[in-house]
């Protein structure tokens, strides 16, 4: 387990369950519960954050056969494993302030990536709901529930990488999440909810040890994206 830390009075930003067709299901109830335990409780075999398609690798296995794309990405939506982008979240906190923000920041973010050959991603955090077994009692671990708060990445082609974790990241698991992404040379230009968690002392540390390999920029602040569970 990435952390067994849990913060109480967290407001939940759940989207509904997806439905999935009678027709297109090929996983039963325990498969499903199964493969979600793994991904919130544990990393890859590769110790590097999921992907979509080492989820996949995981369903295919637990399933023992080979699921058609479109029937994986709707039980990845199912699980809440597809959060809504970043770029759309803050366009809904805050649409005028992220308005000024594309017209103004975004193309100087976007030129110095060009320039450098960085990546651009996208930083977000999103709630998954509680995990319940077919009789309904919730999955725990340690007499806590199971992983709930999404730490995820998303790049402008609309790759995802994430972690789980069991409570609120703070600037100690940003960093750890963000190690397990870097595993080359390529730079990145990180968009961020909020920049405040790279204030604090052992984030400030970590990033004058990794230079220009990253660069930090931040998203309009408004009174209104005090909602942003950060």
């Amino acid at each position: 387990m990435h952390s067994s830390v849990r913060t109480a009075n967290m407001s939940r930003i759940i989207r509904p369950a997806v439905r999935i067709r009678r027709s297109r299901r090929r996983l039963t109830e325990e498969q499903e519960v199964h493969i979600q335990s793994v991904m919130r409780a544990t990393l890859p075999a590769d110790d590097g954050p999921w992907t979509r398609e080492k989820a996949h690798v995981l369903t295919n296995s637990v399933a023992r056969t080979e699921l058609p794309e479109r029937t994986f990405s709707a039980y990845l939506e199912r699980w809440g494993f597809v959060p809504i982008k970043p770029l759309r979240k803050a366009h809904r906190t805050d649409p005028f302030g992220m308005k000024a923000w594309m017209a103004q920041d975004y193309p100087v973010i976007a030129f110095q990536a060009k320039e450098a050959g960085a990546e651009i991603l996208w930083l977000g955090l999103d709630m998954l709901p509680v995990l319940r077994t077919g009789n309904g009692i919730i999955i725990e671990h340690e007499g806590r529930p199971i992983g709930e708060h999404l730490l995820h990445v998303s790049t402008n082609r609309g790759d995802r990488a994430w972690m789980v974790l069991e409570c609120v990241p703070t600037a100690e698991h940003i960093i750890n999440f963000l190690q397990r992404l870097m595993h080359d040379e390529r730079a990145i230009e990180l968009i961020v909810p909020d920049i405040t968690p790279f204030k604090e002392p052992n984030a400030q540390h970590w990033m004058v040890l990794i230079g220009e390999r990253l660069n930090l920029h931040a998203l309009p602040v408004t009174r209104r994206a005090a909602s942003v569970p950060y």
